[in-house]
């Protein structure tokens, strides 16, 4: 279970986002040494471009070695990163795969086993975008593929990915269907892709022989261009042949290190003779982090000027309409930077930490409001394992686990990511700063540690939304300069929320010593009166969500926002009953000192279908379960104090083309070993079809087996029986159909053997306490027997139910109880019920990682 850390600086940012700071007030986080005035623009009127969530990519490298370190390789260690990610609110809707230096055809296909006696791409391309699809169903891809590859392995490439087995174009010159090889990997859709990038960085492998393109004559650095030139042509026109659809991409220099001058004999012959042919052209940039003002100018200069603006002026010798848009695929603040940080002492890494992402935002509003960028993949999504005293100084990671801590987390620059995908609207429209320049601000000299620059940069971007609303994204690096905002535009908006990212140390990052500490706090406003100003705090990433002036607050008073998956307005899509909300606490409405909640779905009859305790990470979390049927259900969250409902309709629809389109583990009884289990098989499945049911081990020992033939009936119901003698933990039901495989997991523990609530619970004087006489906030004390062999830790809780039986409260002991092999302990906790008396309360122990090891009802 994780739980928050409540640190000072946590607790400077929680005073900071309940203030709307007006001119000329005290900065809570930081006092800034320079105030700058300055109006922001906005012509909603101009349109740049649709607000591309895209730009908020990211790289995921498709190196299994590397996947597997990361917890990638296995389904089991797979849940756990999905799950981190759903918990954190963290969305990644364009991923970017690395195939430039392997067979891709080696990684997919039932053939893909074992060779040479090792494990060869047993995670492969099928697996790694099914994981990617976990975290984000809606993800697009972006595959950088090896320009050395034959061309009629890549024109399989585009059949596999890009087409239905009902498509000719899914099968090539010998006959086989590409299509199905996928549909057989569990991919039954066709994938998202956004593009295909013909290969990565290829400029620094043609010049690496000799250290880099400034050891090569400009003659060489034009026959390199030449050379990938001639390997780019026959793909591009291979590959239209089979699809004039997927898109495709050819790479700028790469190396942000060369001087300019050489490398336009590289750049130019790229866009003379390619550009009009491809879709993207490819950018990547590393920067620096920025402190004092000098790298942020260092930015304007170097990315505005040459990288993009570059690239740009070079697009001018094609038409008009033969023009690529531009992708940046790579980009980052460089790994090499890190320092020791003065409030630990200990080695702080730059680029994760709030000084590294504070430039990344700052890159991100630029690719924003530039017209011709439509992709982005920041480097990288997750993380290597690392050291506790390392602290990411050399790593890009949104998300890591360090080696001594179990649990998978969110850096500082992957909750950025996070926010700023929540901030971004529909249209990007013009947004401009006053003078002395756009986006430029002078500051004192002996504020500039970089004599050579003297000058300042904010930025901003501008989203309008559909309902009429605003978003504004601000990015301020400066580490002594806020700044007074004075807001104009053509409508009239209202300040509804406010989202802040900073703190005092600008090299915070979620570390060991911190986990799930640093996070972007969201305030409730609601405002009401004209939006006209605000102050940004120094070193400072600032989300602000207006709405129209005579717009009403659907819930002024509300603490909890609730996203539901694939709501259409009317009714939440459950595909196969799986439903998935994203949770969201406002601060210092709901759930704020709290270490988590219990969270319920309840029928239209006021029966519980599915309930959990969840933590709430940086103010969110996830829940989901599986619905029995369509209908009206009450989704409720509960601390015990605080109880939040909201109500859906639910539809629940079945997976057309799936073998088997769900596995549920209806009941698993600890005393008799059993497991009750229903597969639904899709619409494709035949009457006659043998199918397997086994459980597994985590590590594939099969503990249960039975074979079956498919009847008339989608639906088939059964009884597991595990071993008397197989040992508490996870395992997998797999249902094996022809060549297809299917997997759940579940925990198995022998309640009996573990801890046992031995006794009915008592009141304060030893009487044996009865529903009949229950008062609100009564202790209520329980005996508990630790039966097994081991030392158990774990943590009571309880729950109350009303006489329809929703649950109507819940509660839990302040603190984790540990009981010694054959102890015995009483522990007290006091059950709170909201709105009536409970007829019903269920207490139940549940250890680390939320596995209930016992539970007993008491009723009236």
């Amino acid at each position: 279970m994780r739980t928050m850390a409540k640190t000072v600086c946590v607790m400077l940012v929680l005073a900071l986002a309940g203030q709307i700071l007006p001119v000329g007030a005290a900065n809570d986080i930081k006092d800034a040494a320079v105030r700058v005035n300055t109006t922001l623009t906005v012509d909603e009127s101009t349109v740049i471009k649709q607000a591309d969530k895209r730009l908020l990519g990211f790289n995921n490298d498709a190196n299994w070695v590397i996947e597997s370190q990361l917890g990638l390789g296995t389904a089991y260690r797979d849940d756990e990163w999905v799950d981190a990610y759903h918990d954190y609110g963290m969305k990644a809707p364009l991923v970017r795969g690395f195939f430039h230096n392997l067979d891709w055809m080696d990684t997919v296909g039932k053939n893909r086993d074992i060779t040479g006696g090792s494990a060869l791409y047993t995670y492969g391309m099928p697996e790694w975008i099914k994981s990617v699809l976990k975290i984000t169903p809606d993800a697009q891809f972006s595959f950088c593929i090896n320009v050395e590859d034959s061309v009629f392995d890549l024109q399989n490439l585009v059949r596999y990915l890009l087409f239905t087995p009902d498509d000719p174009r899914a099968v090539d010159a010998n006959g086989v269907n590409w299509a199905q090889v996928r549909v057989d990997d569990g991919l039954v859709d066709p994938v998202p892709v956004a593009c295909l990038e013909l290969g990565n960085e290829t400029d620094l492998q043609l010049f690496a022989p000799r250290g880099g393109m400034g050891n090569y004559s400009n003659q060489e650095i034009a026959e390199c261009a030449q050379q990938y030139v001639d390997w780019c042509n026959p793909i591009i026109d291979g590959i239209r042949q089979v699809s004039t659809d997927v898109k495709l991409s050819a790479l700028l220099i790469s190396g942000g290190a060369e001087d300019y001058s050489i490398c336009a004999y590289w750049d130019e012959k790229i866009m003379g003779e390619l550009g009009a042919k491809v879709d993207y052209i490819i950018l990547h940039w590393y920067h620096g982090t920025g402190n004092d003002g000098s790298h942020n100018a260092n930015l304007s200069l170097l990315f505005d000027q040459w990288r993009l603006n570059y690239a740009l002026n070079l697009m001018e010798v094609l038409p008009e309409d033969k023009r690529p848009k531009l992708y940046m695929s790579e980009h980052a603040c460089w790994v090499g930077q890190y320092t020791t940080d003065p409030d630990t002492g200990l080695l702080s890494g730059m680029v994760t930490s709030l000084r590294g992402t504070l430039a990344t935002a700052e890159l991100v509003n630029r690719m924003a409001n530039t017209p011709a960028m439509e992709l982005a993949s920041y480097h990288s999504l997750s993380d290597s394992l690392k050291n506790r005293l390392d602290f990411g100084g050399n790593s890009w990671g949104a998300m890591r686990r360090y080696d001594q801590q179990g649990e998978v987390q969110l850096t500082v620059v992957g909750e950025y990511f996070r926010m700023a995908y929540d901030a971004f609207g529909d249209q990007v429209v013009k947004c401009t700063f006053s003078e002395p320049e756009p986006h430029h601000y002078a500051v004192p000299e002996e504020l500039s540690y970089d004599k050579r620059e003297t000058t300042q940069i904010i930025t901003a971007t501008a989203h309008t939304t559909e309902d009429g609303g605003m978003r504004l994204i601000f990015a301020n690096q400066h580490i002594n300069v806020g700044h007074n905002i004075t807001f104009v535009a053509n409508g009239a908006y209202k300040l509804e929320k406010e989202v802040i990212l900073t703190d005092d140390n600008t090299y915070v990052d979620n570390n060991m010593l911190t986990p799930d500490s640093y996070y972007a706090t969201t305030n409730l406003v609601n405002a009401n009166t004209k939006f006209q100003n605000y102050y940004v705090p120094p070193q400072s990433v600032v989300a602000l969500y207006l709405a129209p002036m005579d717009a009403e607050y659907t819930d002024p008073d509300r603490g909890v926002e609730v996203t539901m998956r694939d709501d259409n307005g009317t009714a939440v899509t459950c595909t196969d009953g799986v439903f998935f909300a994203e949770i969201e606490a406002l601060e210092g409405r709901a759930f704020e000192k709290s270490t988590g909640a219990i969270i319920s779905v309840v029928n239209s009859e006021g029966e519980i279908v599915a309930l959990d305790w969840k933590d709430f990470l940086r103010q969110r979390t996830s829940f989901s379960c599986v619905l029995p049927e369509s209908g009206n259900y009450t989704l409720r969250i509960s601390d015990g104090t605080t109880t939040y409902e909201k109500s859906f309709n639910a539809q629940v629809v079945k997976s057309k083309r799936a073998h088997v389109s769900l596995i549920s583990i209806d009941g698993c009884d600890n005393n008799t070993y059993q497991v009750d289990y229903t597969v639904d098989f899709g619409v494709d499945a035949r009457v006659g079809d043998t199918y397997t049911v086994s459980i597994e081990d985590m590590d594939g020992g099969v503990h249960y087996y039975t074979a079956g033939q498919k009847e008339v009936s989608d639906t088939v119901q059964g009884e597991a029986h595990m071993p008397t003698w197989v040992p508490g933990g996870r395992y997998k039901l797999v249902v094996a159909f022809g060549d297809y495989r299917y997997e759940k997991e579940f925990s198995f523990l022998k309640a009996s053997e573990l801890v046992r609530i031995s006794a009915a619970p008592v009141k304060g004087n030893g009487d044996v306490y009865t529903l009949n006489d229950y008062k609100l906030g009564e202790d209520m004390t329980v005996s508990l027997t630790n039966i097994s062999d081991q030392p158990q830790t774990f943590r009571l809780y309880a729950s109350a139910y009303g006489p329809q039986g929703g649950m109507i409260g819940a509660s839990n002991s302040d603190t984790s109880v540990t009981l010694a092999v054959g102890e015995t302990k009483e522990v007290s906790l006091a059950v709170n019920a909201t709105g009536t008396e409970p007829v019903l309360i269920k207490f139940f122990t549940w250890a680390a990682g939320l596995t209930p090891l016992n539970d007993i009802y008491f009723t009236k």
